[in-house]
């Protein structure tokens, strides 16, 4: 029985990392289209805001795409890149939304961000008392 769980474990674990890997491969057109699904259930976008909006997140991430797959940059250079590359996009969403769904938005973007924390704390409290 052990065998058969430990198995199943390296199996489990295997198969994060080749998902996780598949991931920067996913286009920027599917990036864009995901966080537009988190964007639009978030605020209720009109037509012209989700095809500003679509256009900004393929920009970004195409533009992020670029700047990983440069292996010459230095690590700091890059995120330094990054954070720009973010703050142009997040102009330009403030451009696209009302006042109203901006702040909704960041609303949504912290909730996400503290669920996030709270699963990998509670991952982490989970495996210490497996120990």
């Amino acid at each position: 029985m052990k065998k058969l769980l430990f198995a199943f474990g390296v199996l489990l674990t295997i198969s994060q990392f080749s998902f996780a890997q598949g991931s920067d491969k996913e286009l920027p057109q599917a990036k864009a289209k995901r966080q537009l699904s988190n964007l639009n259930s978030a605020v209720q976008l009109s037509t012209e805001q989700f095809n500003k909006a679509n256009t900004i997140y393929i920009d970004y991430y195409t533009q992020k795409d670029a700047l990983k797959a440069n292996t010459k940059l230095a690590k700091q250079d890059r995120e330094d890149k990054e954070d720009a590359l973010k703050a142009k996009r997040d102009k330009a969403l403030k451009q696209a939304l009302t006042a109203d769904q901006w702040k909704k938005w960041e609303t949504y973007l912290k909730l996400q961000k503290e669920k996030e924390k709270a699963a990998v704390k509670e991952a982490k409290q989970k495996v210490k008392n497996e120990k």
